[in-house]
């Protein structure tokens, strides 16, 4: 009986030697594989043997007979040698993608009865086959532009090998007639593609992945560059581009878009205009902005004029004179409104209300004013002395204004803050026609008394033109305080505060509050 013994060991082999046996004819080489013997050789006439394709990791067990005198050597367990071939366990796998397939080759695995292919999907994996008997494989009916990771393992002694993430190969199949698309460069709101020649391309479309649908920008691109403007900056964008060979688009997926985040202007950067009782705020476009939201401070908030603006300029109407506003313009890019700190809020002071000019109010206007502020016109104090009715009163006001240029709803509005609605009640009494005042200037000087209500009107409006204008006047002057009042020093109501009346806080802003009223009746 031979005493054989491992001379080596290697990728998948194992090499025996034994010393000669005297008289042996030929030596067998077997292996003690799930309790039977397989055998190699029964004519070996060497005293080595190398046994190859073994799987690597495992124990094998050999056994080595002699035969002599035409008959083999007995054995038993003691007979056996054992060896552990070291090398490749798990195939090494390659990838070549092709059109809507992806052809997987590998280097045969030492003892590998056969080889499983799958594809991952999800957390788990789809198997082609369990029965390969070669090193390659085809997966078919792939999609074309989608990223697949393939697993191969060997079947030896039995098992499955093992594998991890490092046996996992990575592979996109691709339509060869689509374009290889790649960001030239960026710039504010636009996006600059570009690629390879496609052989046979009659065009080039270009379109960009938005919200789960495509939206394509070009069916017609003659060149392998393209410009897509008007982006939300700040934001990545996701574009395609298919070539048109023979009539057909090349096909695509996930993995043949190209990504690209463009950076410049994401908020509005606003100019304001103020005007009479209004604010006229313009803005740039803000690249991919669908529409804007127009808001004024309000206290600790916001009130929004508008949230569907299309264009870049908005008036805001509606406001007060002389008082300061802040404004804030938002674009909507991405379907997210654009942030916003104190340095995006401009800041404008509507113009004060101008005492000189054409009236803006009608008789009925005033009229309707008094008759909402609940008070009874005083026709027994005013019926001799020219105005029978609050009507009568309003014909006067009206008059006196337009001859020496004042604005009606001005005097109107003045008179009715002076008098309380002609209810007087101060050192001023109704007698005395003094609609503005005059001369009253202290709770114990009662002021400038008129013989009728269209004089003391006249001197009322004699003095706001004082104020207002450098300008003559057109009738005689009734106003016994017209002298003493520097000229054009107020030509806006609100800058009557602490001139016509003292302190005046608030004095303009009063009057101008009844003439916004009378002008929305």
């Amino acid at each position: 009986m031979p005493e054989a013994r491992v001379e080596s060991t290697g990728d998948g082999t194992v090499t025996l030697s034994w010393g000669a046996v005297d008289g042996a004819e030929a030596y067998a080489v077997a292996e003690y594989v799930g309790g039977r013997y397989v055998t190699y050789t029964l004519d070996c006439r060497d005293t080595t043997y190398t046994v190859s394709d073994l799987a690597n990791g495992y124990e094998h067990s050999f056994l080595v007979q002699a035969k002599v005198g035409g008959r083999w050597s007995s054995f038993g367990p003691a007979n056996l040698v054992k060896a552990t071939p070291e090398g490749a366990m798990r195939p090494s796998v390659s990838a070549e993608p092709a059109d809507r397939s992806v052809a997987l080759t590998w280097d045969p695995v030492p003892g590998a009865e056969r080889y499983a292919v799958a594809v991952r999907e999800g957390s788990g994996w789809r198997t082609f086959t369990y029965d390969c008997r070669g090193t390659s494989y085809t997966a078919t009916g792939l999609s074309n532009g989608t990223e697949y990771e393939f697993l191969v393992q060997a079947l030896c002694m039995g098992r499955w090998s093992s594998f991890g993430e490092g046996d996992v190969v990575s592979v996109i199949p691709a339509d060869p007639t689509a374009p290889e698309a790649r960001v030239e460069s960026t710039g504010d709101g636009t996006v600059t593609l570009s690629w390879g020649a496609v052989d046979g391309a009659e065009a080039y479309a270009v379109a960009e992945y938005v919200g789960g649908r495509y939206v394509t920008y070009t069916l017609d691109c003659r060149d392998t560059t393209y410009t897509v403007s008007d982006l939300a900056n700040g934001y990545e964008h996701s574009f395609l581009v298919q070539a048109k060979v023979g009539g057909r688009w090349s096909s695509f997926g996930p993995a043949n878009l190209v990504k690209a985040t463009p950076e410049g202007a994401m908020r509005p950067s606003v100019s304001a205009e103020p005007a009479d009782r209004s604010v006229a705020l313009t803005w740039d476009p803000v690249p991919g902005a669908e529409r804007y939201a127009v808001a004024v401070r309000e206290g600790s908030g916001w009130r929004t004029f508008t949230y569907d603006c299309r264009g870049t300029s908005y008036t805001a109407t509606g406001l007060s004179n002389g008082t300061e506003y802040e404004f804030l313009v938002q674009a909507l890019c991405m379907g997210r409104w654009s942030s916003f700190g104190e340095g995006d809020v401009v800041k404008v002071k509507t113009p004060g209300t101008k005492i000189m000019g054409s009236s803006n109010a009608s008789i009925e206007q005033m009229t309707a004013l008094f008759y909402a502020s609940g008070h009874e016109y005083p026709a027994d104090i005013y019926s001799p002395r020219g105005a029978s009715t609050i009507e009568d009163f309003c014909q006067i006001v009206y008059e006196e204004s337009a001859a020496e240029g004042v604005k009606a709803e001005v005097l109107f509005s003045q008179a009715m803050v002076e008098t309380g609605w002609l209810q007087f009640g101060g050192s001023v009494r109704a007698e005395q026609c003094n609609f503005g005042g005059l001369g009253a200037v202290s709770n114990s000087v009662a002021g400038a008394s008129f013989p009728n209500v269209r004089i003391g009107l006249r001197a009322q409006v004699q003095h706001l033109k004082a104020y207002a204008s450098n300008d003559p006047l057109n009738n005689s002057c009734v106003d016994p305080r017209f002298q003493f009042v520097k000229r054009d020093i107020a030509p806006t109501v609100e800058d009557l505060n602490g001139r016509w009346a003292v302190p005046g806080t608030g004095y303009g802003q009063s009057i101008t509050s009844l003439v916004e009223r009378m002008l929305n009746l």
